[in-house]
């Protein structure tokens, strides 16, 4: 079939034809035939181009592959497991933006402005929301912590929420036994502190042995508890190399890092230990739990 030239003029926004000097002012409606490997309307080599693959499916194909495709539902990947974007009205349960062209209730949504979905079989399971600059983030279900770490900035975001756990944190401190507020001579052949703080829970656990009690006199205290005690705590302890009258007792109060070392009788008359009471290579081993 021989070929016949065909011109193109444009007037008033208008293609028109012109086929042996007869001007026809129409539309140019190509027909629903051909595929991906040979698009109706083709580029360059003839393999890229597009085409009608049904009626009002309108398909997109790179070097002889279907790649895109669309219509009235969606604009989407050639194939599944391919994303689209579906002419819907999204919600937080029915997405409009979808990883896979036939899950259709898999992707992104949103229910308000400055809101996102993230839906999984029609059920919303997190949403990011901005506000004031801020943002949330909300989830549903169980959060599976499959690489085996949440992480806390080092420095608290504090909430007033009583239902929003906002810090934890893991280290050490250094427990220094005092006799009348002095270190004087006072060594170790152990001295360690641990502590796990869990929103405003503190758990301490610390044991120190003494190589020397030196020479310091005076009430005896611990200082350098990891943070500053709200309300007053008493702790378990375990003591060798220390005397005391009936029952040892180690109270921190208020607004304190230190904790102070008592004796109470069994009639409940309290005294503070001294550097008396503790034998050269004393050891004191103390855990318990305090507020924040």
């Amino acid at each position: 079939m021989a070929l016949i030239p065909l011109d193109m003029i444009l007037e008033g926004g208008v293609i028109s034809y012109i086929m042996d000097k007869l001007k026809i002012r129409s539309r140019l409606i190509l027909p629903q035939v051909n595929d991906a490997a040979t698009p109706t309307l083709a580029f360059g080599d003839g393999n890229s181009g597009f085409y009608e693959a049904a009626d009002n499916s309108l398909k997109v194909s790179i070097a002889g592959v279907n790649v895109w495709q669309m219509n009235a539902v969606y604009l989407g990947g050639g194939v599944t497991l391919r994303p689209c974007i579906r002419n819907v009205d999204c919600s937080d349960t029915i997405p409009n933006i979808n990883c896979d062209i036939l899950d259709t209730d898999t992707g992104i949504g949103n229910v308000a402005a400055d809101q996102l979905s993230l839906i999984a079989g029609g059920v919303e399971g997190h949403r990011i929301s901005e506000a004031a600059g801020a943002i949330t983030h909300d989830l549903t279900g169980v959060i599976n912590a499959n690489g085996g770490q949440i992480k806390f900035p080092a420095t608290q975001a504090p909430s007033a929420d009583v239902n929003t756990l906002d810090d934890y944190e893991e280290g050490t401190w250094t427990p220094e036994l005092k006799f009348g507020g002095a270190t004087t001579g006072i060594t170790y052949s152990i001295c360690e502190g641990r502590y796990t703080k869990i929103g405003n829970c503190v758990m301490i656990r610390m044991h120190i042995t003494l190589s020397s009690k030196g020479s310091a006199t005076g009430n005896a205290t611990i200082s350098g508890l990891p943070f500053t005690v709200a309300g007053y705590t008493v702790f378990n302890t375990y003591l060798n190399g220390v005397n005391f009258a009936d029952s040892p007792q180690f109270l921190v109060s208020n607004g304190s890092t230190s904790i102070a070392l008592y004796e109470i009788t069994n009639a409940g008359i309290s005294s503070t230990l001294t550097n008396a009471n503790f034998a050269i290579t004393a050891q004191v081993i103390i855990s318990g739990i305090y507020f924040v």
